[in-house]
């Protein structure tokens, strides 16, 4: 007979597991550490991996529905314009599509191409 089984708990073919009572608080703190560590990693760092979210959201303009001051912030966009979209789209209606753009003066296929991220619909 082992020191961590109980000699009156000797019963036929199974032996019981005892822990002695001077372990219990110790084991029961470890086991509560374990339960709170292994909970805060499940929701500190794994809801972005859930959820997909690797990068942060990317800014995203609405081509018929923002003011300047939202495209003025697109790459290579400045002021004056961001403001010859608005007065063309105020002017000539809506852009049906991204290539609507090159009606505005001062945007070209290469500038085009590098707002096309940001611009919404695609």
């Amino acid at each position: 007979m082992d020191q961590y089984s109980a000699p009156h708990q000797q019963q036929g073919w199974t032996t019981r597991f005892y822990i002695p009572a001077s372990l219990q608080p110790l084991i029961a703190r470890l086991v509560a550490w374990g339960v709170l560590l292994a909970s805060g990693l499940y929701w500190w760092k794994l809801p972005a991996e859930r959820n997909g979210w690797d990068q942060p959201p990317r800014y995203v303009v609405d081509l018929d529905h923002a003011d300047w001051t939202e495209f003025a912030q697109l790459p290579d966009v400045g002021e004056g314009l961001a403001r010859r979209v608005i007065e063309s789209r105020d002017r000539e209606g809506p852009f049906d599509e991204l290539t609507g753009l090159e009606r505005v003066s001062g945007i070209g296929p290469r500038r085009q191409a590098g707002m096309r991220p940001f611009l919404f619909p695609r």
